[in-house]
């Protein structure tokens, strides 16, 4: 068997820049609240190199009512600040989110516990909320780990908290449940997980019910999927004009935003240790997963560039217009 590998391109500035724009802590530590001018760094709630499991980001297209090959990755609702050390050990898959039970309950059918909304049901839920509540959950080797979060109203007071954290407050952050959900069904799908968590109420259903989304999110589309015009819609005029050869993850060279202009040429992230469970074999090298050219870097939405928007078109969260 033949494996290719693919060098993922460094994160985009503007990456950063779009995640402060709508990031109520201002880009200090989700975490330990440091200061943006510490040793904090931009990080991925659900890891872009996600992106080039073609199977995968085609699930959950289709199930969140997009059109394929039209999710960010580099999205703001996926991308949050850490101080170093902490970024290291969630991308290690030491700690995740969780995300509300009640925020959960919302992408199952009212009444049907366990039966996740449909692609057309998605695309009809509205939410009005722009920033969400957290709770941070270990997951394994945290036990000799604290966290020192500083006080928001005096910089000088620093609290520490000890593992399982049940003293650490309530975490406000912009970035999208949705992408909390996968990370955490991701993470809880590996062998290495417990089957509860500390952070997470004892009895409830919250984790079961993450991994039920996480499996209904990240399973194929159905057959019928490749007949459906609105999941296959081909990218507009703007967006194909645009796209030239930076489409391709290992293009030799990664041309600037003057080179291409609005060219999400963004899609570079850290990757996970590769000491971690269910990691990458290298931080930067990625193996080949039958990936296609609809599945690379992405230019930005056609309302970036003075076009129109469609109706087919994904929401301003998927395609991160300003």
């Amino acid at each position: 068997m033949v494996i290719k590998l693919f060098i993922l391109p460094p994160v985009h500035h503007s990456a950063q820049e779009r995640s402060a724009h709508v990031d109520p802590n201002e880009q200090r530590c989700l975490i330990e609240n440091r200061s943006m001018n510490t040793s904090v760094e931009l990080g991925h709630v659900y890891d872009r190199y996600f992106t080039t499991d073609k199977a995968t980001m085609d699930g959950i297209e289709w199930c969140w009512g997009l059109r394929r090959g039209s999710l960010h990755l580099d999205t703001r609702r996926n991308t949050f600040v850490l101080d170093i050390s902490v970024l290291k050990l969630y991308k290690s898959r030491k700690w995740i989110l969780i995300p509300e039970e009640s925020v959960v309950d919302r992408y199952f059918v009212a009444n049907k516990k366990w039966k996740p909304l449909s692609r057309s049901q998605m695309q009809e839920l509205k939410v009005k909320e722009t920033v969400h509540r957290y709770t941070i959950a270990p997951v394994w080797g945290m036990e000799d780990v604290s966290l020192a979060r500083q006080s928001s109203d005096d910089p000088s007071i620093v609290k520490i908290h000890s593992y399982p954290f049940e003293t650490m407050p309530t975490i406000i952050s912009h970035v999208d449940p949705k992408f909390v959900i996968l990370q955490a069904g991701s993470v809880m799908s590996c062998d290495f997980a417990p089957d509860n968590l500390p952070g997470v109420k004892e009895g409830s259903d919250t984790l079961r019910k993450i991994d039920r989304l996480y499996l209904a999110w990240t399973s194929d589309p159905p057959l019928w999927a490749k007949q459906c015009p609105e999941f296959n819609l081909p990218p507009s005029i703007s967006e194909t004009e645009c796209y030239g050869e930076c489409r391709e993850f290992n293009h030799p060279s990664i041309p600037s935003p003057q080179d291409c202009r609005s060219c999400n040429t963004s899609l570079g992230s850290q990757q996970p240790d590769n000491s971690a469970p269910c990691a990458p074999v290298h931080p930067n090298l990625l193996p080949h997963s039958n990936v296609s050219q609809e599945r690379a870097i992405l230019p930005a939405h056609p309302s970036e560039m003075g076009g129109s928007v469609r109706s087919t078109d994904p929401p301003s969260w998927a395609r991160d217009s300003r």
